[in-house]
């Protein structure tokens, strides 16, 4: 799994999630810290390319500032 993770508004966090979960079996989205806010995006490594195109196209009307964190590390409390 390759992990991506961003700085979005708080208010967008449930139409991202909805729009990147509608493809299905590509990425799943967490919320890792309601204060800051920051989401986690899991995707499948053999689906990142096609998900960054989305998500690319998802930045044109939301805000999402990508943070530099380790790609292959989760950091949700499952």
């Amino acid at each position: 799994m390759h992990y991506l993770f961003y700085k979005v508004n708080k208010a967008d966090i449930f139409m991202i999630k909805f729009l990147l979960e509608g493809y299905e079996n590509m990425a799943q989205v967490s919320t890792i810290d309601e204060d800051l806010p920051k989401i986690q995006i899991s995707v499948v490594p053999d689906l990142l390319d096609e998900c960054l195109v989305i998500i690319d196209d998802l930045k044109k009307r939301f805000f999402m500032q990508q943070l530099d964190e380790d790609c292959t590390k989760s950091q949700g409390n499952y």
